[in-house]
C-alpha cells in the first residue's frame, strides 16, 4: 500500500462530544431549541448551515418562531454563533481536547510507517491542527485537508477526499502505475458528482 487517506472526526479521534457541544450552544442561543445528541448525530457531517436548516425543520422551527425570519436566516445565524466559536475555548472549558481512538497512534506510527497519509475532516484548520498536533504531533501526515479549504461541501460530497488524492498523488515517487490508477479515480470520483 503506498497510500492512505483517513476521515478525521469520528475515526481517528473522538471529537463528537465537542462537535455536538458547540452546535448545542449555537443552536440554543439562537433558538431557545434544546439540540438533543440523537438529532445531532443525524445531521453530523452536513456543511453547518444545512445541517442547521434540517435541524430547525425536524424541530418544527417555523411553527415556533416568534419573529418573520425565514428557516434560511436562522440556520445562517446559527452557522455564525457555531462558527464564532473558539474550539480551542471549547476544548479548555471541557478541560480536554478530542482524544484518538484506541490503537490509531499506533496505526498510524508503527503499521503504516513508509505509507503515504492524508487525514481529512470538515473542521476548521484550527480545530484540525490543535487536534492532529496534541495527539501525533507535526509532520506525521504527508496531505491534511480542512473544512475551511471547502466551505459549503460536506458529506456526502466527496471533493475534500478528491483534493486528498491529488495532492497524494503529487507526493508518489513516479510511478506509471500508480499515476494512472489514481488519475483514474479521481476522474471516476469527479463524473459521479453532480454538476
Amino acid at each position: 500500500m503506498k497510500a492512505i487517506i483517513f476521515d478525521m472526526d469520528g475515526v481517528l479521534v473522538d471529537t463528537m462530544p465537542f462537535r455536538y457541544g458547540a452546535m448545542k450552544k449555537a443552536i440554543k442561543e439562537v433558538t431557545d431549541i434544546e439540540l438533543d445528541r440523537r438529532t445531532f448525530y443525524l445531521f453530523e457531517g452536513m456543511p453547518i448551515n444545512e445541517m442547521a436548516r434540517k435541524i430547525l425543520e425536524l424541530k418544527a422551527y417555523y411553527a415556533k418562531q416568534t419573529e418573520n425570519m425565514g428557516l434560511n436566516i436562522v440556520a445562517q445565524k446559527i452557522g455564525t454563533r457555531k462558527f464564532l466559536f473558539n474550539f480551542k475555548q471549547i476544548f479548555l472549558e471541557m478541560k480536554q481536547i478530542p482524544e484518538l481512538f484506541k490503537g490509531v497512534k499506533e496505526l498510524i506510527h508503527d503499521s503504516l510507517e513508509g505509507c503515504l497519509k492524508a487525514v481529512v475532516t470538515g473542521s476548521s484548520k484550527q480545530e484540525l491542527e490543535t487536534i492532529i498536533e496534541h495527539n501525533f504531533g507535526k509532520d506525521v501526515f504527508d496531505v491534511a485537508i480542512n473544512g475551511d479549504e471547502f466551505e459549503g461541501k460536506g458529506k456526502p460530497d466527496p471533493s475534500s477526499y478528491i483534493a486528498a488524492l491529488q495532492r497524494l498523488e503529487n507526493s508518489f515517487i513516479p510511478c506509471s502505475h500508480s499515476r494512472k490508477c489514481i488519475s483514474y479515480q479521481i476522474k471516476r470520483k469527479q463524473n459521479e458528482m453532480p454538476h
